[in-house]
Order: structure tokens, then sequence, then C-alpha cells
């Protein structure tokens, strides 16, 4: 039995991490943690099982782990995933692993000397529907992949108003471009192979609103591929998709993760689709990832990249974010 405790309770927590836990035969969530006791939570925790707390120190002292979920804001991932991986846990932690790289470094570090496993969120990679652009990238040499994510959330608030909502965020969060531009990273680092030069835009896009979260990034990898990422928070409907362009054929993406989403292969005249499952775990790749997590605790595989790669990627999502 692997037990696990998870610190943070944020959605993705709740509707995707623990669900996708519960599934997985041979793990116990033994504990959940959060700064606020509400009547939810305490609901939530009795029926998993589970003890609630709203210290993650006093958990770890009372539960018998084997591995951490951090989940909590990004300011947070330093102290409780060093402090975890003190305790002897291998540790999940949601992206952004870090604030800045001397954190990111830190605790790369900190897994090392200790031996154990630390594993960052980043769920695409898992999702069939962009493993399907890595494998059309194994099988034909890709020459430009274009990513493109709009978030609608802000469209009808005034700058001040949001201004005020990026200010608090981003104490905790990290720029709005970086929580998550780091995932358009990583799967432009993951389908392209390593960035020898990056260039990034300033948020100030002709007839777009002036948000902290409008930028784009080109990349160029080590074998003359580019990659292209557009995101704004000044668009209409939320929306995800991603282009693959090769020699003689394409490779599309709609939707996102949380979602129906579809893949459009086109070979010349020959249309391959393919749509997501209908069930929400799978098709945003988080039961797939937490299985790796756990089958990397139990040694039975390596996560799909190493800690310290996630530094590079962390590294230029802050530089895409600072643009601005």
């Amino acid at each position: 039995m692997i037990n696990i405790s998870v610190i943070g309770l944020g959605r993705i927590v709740k509707e995707f991490h623990i669900p996708s836990l519960l599934r997985i035969k041979g793990v116990k969530v033994k504990g959940i943690c959060a700064r606020t006791k509400t009547k939810e939570r305490l609901s939530l925790a009795s029926d998993i099982g589970a003890n609630f707390y709203q210290d993650y120190e006093e958990m770890f002292e009372r539960e018998k782990l084997n591995a951490v979920y951090v989940c909590s804001p990004t300011v947070f991932h330093k102290e409780m995933t060093i402090t975890a991986l003190k305790k002897g846990y291998h540790v999940f932690c949601e992206k952004p692993i870090a604030m800045n790289v001397d954190e990111a470094k830190a605790m790369c570090n900190e897994a090392r000397q200790n031996s154990r496993i630390l594993f960052i969120g980043y769920n695409r990679r898992f999702s069939p529907t962009y493993q399907k652009v890595k494998k059309f990238s194994e099988e034909k040499r890709i020459n430009i992949f274009l990513l493109e994510k709009i978030r609608g959330a802000f469209v009808n608030i005034g700058k001040t108003a949001y201004n005020q909502i990026a200010k608090k965020e981003t104490k905790l969060l990290g720029p709005e471009m970086m929580e998550f531009g780091v995932h358009f990273v990583d799967l432009a680092k993951w389908i392209c192979g390593g960035v020898t030069k990056a260039y990034f835009s300033s948020n100030k896009i002709p007839g777009v609103s002036a948000c902290a979260g409008n930028g784009i990034a080109v990349f160029e990898h080590k074998e003359g591929q580019k990659s292209i990422m557009y995101f704004t928070l000044a668009g209409g409907k939320s929306s995800e998709r991603s282009v693959a362009i090769a020699d003689d054929s394409t490779c599309q993406t709609f939707g996102g993760m949380f979602g129906k989403s579809q893949v459009i292969i086109t070979r010349g005249d020959r249309v391959e689709k393919f749509q997501s499952s209908d069930d929400a775990l799978v098709a945003g790749g988080f039961l797939q990832e937490s299985r790796c997590f756990i089958d990397s605790v139990l040694g039975k595989k390596r996560p799909l990249y190493e800690p310290e790669d996630t530094i590079d990627t962390l590294r230029l999502s802050l530089e895409w974010a600072e643009s601005y």
C-alpha cells in the first residue's frame, strides 16, 4: 500500500488529482491539508477516508506516508517540498516547480541528496491528445509547432480590476504567463527537443487589450525546428489548439484538457480523426500522470523527465513572463 497525503485543495486537486489517486489500486490517501477548514473539506476527507489537517507538518508527523502531493500555491512549493523530501517522502509537485530558478535548484538538489522522486505536474505529456502529436513528431520531422491558448475569463473585466487580481495572484502563483506558460514551454521542448534560442514579444499587441497575460514566444530547437506559442487572456471563448507542420502532413489538435478534444492528422488526401475520451481524468492525462508517479515511487519506471529539465522550463517561462 502506498500512503499519500495531499496539500492544497483547489479545483485541480478536488476534480482531478484526488479522483485519479482513488482509482489506483494499492494507493491510500491518508491526509488532506488546507489552510482553511470548511464543511466541504471535512466532508471530502470523510468521504475518502482521510484525515483533514490545517498544518502540513502536523500531518507529516501523524501520518505514515510514502509520498506527498504538493498542490499549494507556487510560493509555498519550495518550503513544503523540501520538508517532505527531508522526511524521506517522494513528492509530486504541481507546476510550476517554484517561483524562481534558485528555489527550483534547491528542490532538485534536495531530491537528489535524499534519493527521492521529485515529479512535476505536466499533465499534458500524458494526455492522449498531445501524445498523438508526440508520435507524429517521431514519425515525421516537423518543421513548425504552433501552440495557442485563449483564456476568456478576463474579457469583461476592467483593467484596474484585472490588475488588482493579478497583483494578488502573482504573489502566490507567479505571473499568469508563467503559471500557464510552463505547460507550452514543456510541450515545445518535449515534442521538438532542447531550445537553443528564444524570442519573446511584449504584451502590447495591436488590437488586443494590454493584460499581463498576453504574449508570443518563438523557440529555435537543436534540430532546426521552430515552435511558436501565443497566449492571451483577452480572447472570447476559452480554447487551446496546436498544429505540428511537417513537409507533407500536419497534425492538429482542438479543445482543452478539461473537455472533449480532437486530433486531425492530414497526410495528402488522407485525413485521420481521433476523439478524446469521455473520461476527463484520461483525456486530460491526470490518471496516467498519477499512475506514472506511483510506478516511479515503486521503482517500476522513471518519470518522463528529470527534475533538472524542469529548471530550464521554468527559466524560459520566467523570461517569457518578464518580457513585457
